[in-house]
């Protein structure tokens, strides 16, 4: 039997803020980095859409929200989420050498959660979102996690070859997997 061991990632939400918020906030090193939630009124999706996924990695999330505010004008009713990677799932002092891990880790969980909820603001990692790269990942967004789901991972990534990856796999596709010898 094969035994595909996940990786947990829970990321803690908070929100919704205002730009003015985000962009005033007070600076704490444990709570100023992690990945983010744009929504706003969307011609095609209405109103209160997710607009864009983003992370703030060698940066505050204020300092990279200002750096949004130049297509930010074009939408109206604009809130921002913010979310960091549980201690529990990956806790290391600021001082650290494990920051290039948090990052790989942090830029897995966009690349992920932007392939997943596919928003309409982002361009990359929505078409070319490699599995290679979370095929052991399993996401769980906790707080007020906005319209994300609650959590995704790849139980399916190594059955068949459909080119439908969001699907669950068929139970014999799982037996068949399962049943393989080591």
């Amino acid at each position: 039997m094969t035994i595909i061991q996940r990786q947990l990632v829970r990321i803690n939400w908070d929100g919704p803020f205002t730009v003015e918020q985000v962009k005033n906030r007070d600076y704490v090193e444990a709570t100023e980095h992690g990945i983010y939630q744009i929504y706003g009124n969307h011609v095609i999706f209405g109103p209160n859409s997710l607009l864009y996924i983003g992370k703030a990695e060698d940066q505050s999330f204020s300092c990279r929200i200002g750096q949004h505010l130049d297509w930010l004008i074009n939408f109206e009713g604009i809130s921002i989420y913010l979310g960091t990677i549980n201690d529990e799932d990956f806790a290391f002092e600021p001082e650290d050498d494990r920051w290039t891990e948090w990052r790989q880790l942090l830029r897995k969980v966009e690349s992920y959660t932007i392939w997943w909820h596919s928003p309409p603001c982002n361009s990359s990692n929505i078409n070319t979102h490699s599995l290679q790269n979370t095929d052991t990942l399993h996401v769980q967004n906790w707080g007020k996690i906005g319209r994300l789901s609650f959590e995704y991972s790849f139980p399916w990534a190594q059955f068949g070859n459909s080119t439908d990856t969001k699907r669950f796999p068929r139970i014999d596709e799982v037996e068949e997997v399962l049943n393989q010898p080591k």
